[in-house]
């Protein structure tokens, strides 16, 4: 298993659309990207910080949901 998630995290994913190039892992998270061949590291660390606080959210949310369901089972 162990073995499986460092070739996830690890593998990368170019992508290209016209003068814009994007470099993602296997996890989802943003390595890189280049508009016009010019990389900007900043946009790429401010969309996987959005990215992350949005997963924190629906994390949290989520268990919010499941705490009330837990209620409502009578658990």
């Amino acid at each position: 298993m162990a073995m499986l998630q460092q070739k996830i995290k690890s593998k990368k994913i170019v992508h290209k659309v016209g003068d814009i190039e994007v470099v993602v892992t296997g996890e989802g998270k943003i390595k890189r990207i280049e508009i016009s061949r010019e990389e900007n590291r900043e946009l790429a660390k401010a969309i996987n910080a959005a990215i992350t606080e949005a997963q924190k959210w629906a994390a949290a949310e989520m268990q919010g949901m499941m705490g009330d369901l837990q209620k409502f089972l009578g658990k």
